[in-house]
């Protein structure tokens, strides 16, 4: 018995930091992208993403909190939006376009894992995939056509995939689809 109370107090912080998987995310409200619900497979358990600065409308600075994961997503050269540093209690990510001014595919890497994130058609932002299943298969699109308000997000990435990177690619894909207000 001790032996078994042993072990689960032992597993017992793994189990609760158990890999959450994203399923969508919506603007809080139908007016603002500076504001985001991430849903989670477990359906009492949302998280946010948003900008830190509202009232400064800056858009190069964000936080996000998703089951008890919190981080940062910052640009790492001012006001340049194509390089991007996102940091979380797992990891640091950093985010940039594969190709010099083409935001349609992006780089995202944590100096172990490098994926390539990019629009299904280059000439369209509503939906984003990743180039190669290495590490699993994960892709977001809007829930209506052009409108980039509510995405769905089918998240079948390994485990050892951290949820910081699959923060970077789901703001990858908001970020650029959505207007800067």
């Amino acid at each position: 018995m001790k032996l078994l109370q042993t072990i689960f107090f032992t597993l017992l912080p793994f189990l609760l930091l158990s890999q959450n998987i994203l399923t969508g995310i919506s603007a809080r409200y139908d007016d603002s992208f500076t504001e985001w619900i991430v849903y989670t497979d477990d359906e009492d358990e949302t998280g946010e993403i948003k900008m830190r600065w509202m009232q400064r409308n800056d858009f190069t600075k964000w936080d996000y909190d998703i089951g008890g994961r919190y981080g940062r997503i910052e640009t790492s050269r001012g006001n340049d939006l194509t390089e991007w540093r996102i940091s979380g209690d797992e990891d640091i990510i950093t985010m940039r376009p594969r190709f010099p001014r083409d935001i349609s595919e992006w780089r995202i890497t944590d100096n172990d894992k490098t994926i390539i994130f990019k629009t299904r058609y280059s000439n369209n932002g509503d939906e984003w995939l990743i180039e190669t299943e290495k590490y699993g298969w994960f892709t977001i699109y809007t829930e209506y056509a052009r409108d980039p308000r509510d995405w769905i997000i089918i998240d079948e990435m390994n485990e050892d995939v951290s949820m910081t990177m699959k923060v970077a690619m789901v703001f990858a894909a908001v970020f650029n689809a959505s207007p800067r207000q």
